[in-house]
């Protein structure tokens, strides 16, 4: 018996349609978090800011539009940390699936999620071991964005633990109290013993000269 093995080489026509179609798919799987504006919409009409008629009434005699930045600023302001901490869980998982979705099309590690959260976290920590890279030019630009995003909300986070260790205002005027206390106690310490300096010498320049008598 004899066989016959027929190759079939892959013409340049068929290699694009491929890549073309692998382009669209990633193209409509892109478009899909465009349904984050809903999240945006979400926080901005279930705040207590918009719902609150003072914050209302008051806003319209300062000439304030309650846009979804006056809103961000208000929560950065009242719960810092806590916003701040939803934001970042929420862009960790954000960026891991946008980055599965580049990468899952090149059989690579980075196209399953456990892997692309490890990649995004060492990215936005600003780590980088080096152990996994992308491999797709969506994929190095999802990890792009993702250090950016890390060395901005590093800046936030210690813009944020600084204020927490701040002295307010009643705590600065016991500090400050203290120290003047210290300071005074000091100065009296020092004015006591350069007054008996002074004696001594006196003393014992009279008696110097008593004893030359």
């Amino acid at each position: 018996a004899r066989y016959i093995l027929v190759f079939f080489k892959p013409s340049l026509s068929s290699c694009f349609s491929q890549g073309s179609h692998i382009n669209l798919e990633l193209l409509l799987s892109m478009l899909m978090f465009l349904r984050l504006y809903l999240v945006h919409r979400t926080i901005l009409l279930h705040s207590k800011v918009l719902l609150s008629a003072s914050y209302r009434s008051i806003g319209s005699l300062n000439n304030i539009n309650f846009t979804f930045r006056f809103v961000l600023k208000v929560l950065m302001n009242k719960h810092p940390a806590r916003t701040l901490l939803v934001f970042i869980l929420f862009f960790w998982l954000t960026a891991s699936w946008m980055l599965t979705l580049c990468e899952r099309k090149t059989q690579a590690s980075t196209g399953y999620m456990d892997t692309a959260l490890w990649l995004i976290a060492i990215t936005f920590l600003t780590v980088g071991y080096g152990d996994v890279a992308p491999n797709t030019s969506c994929g190095k630009g999802v990890c792009l964005f993702t250090g950016v995003m890390g060395v901005a909300c590093t800046a936030m986070l210690v813009a944020i633990v600084t204020e927490k260790l701040a002295l307010n205002k009643g705590e600065k005027h016991v500090h400050f109290f203290m120290l003047d206390i210290q300071i005074s106690k000091r100065v009296r310490a020092f004015q006591y013993h350069q007054h008996n300096s002074m004696n001594f010498i006196y003393f014992a320049a009279v008696a110097w000269h008593a004893s030359q008598i």
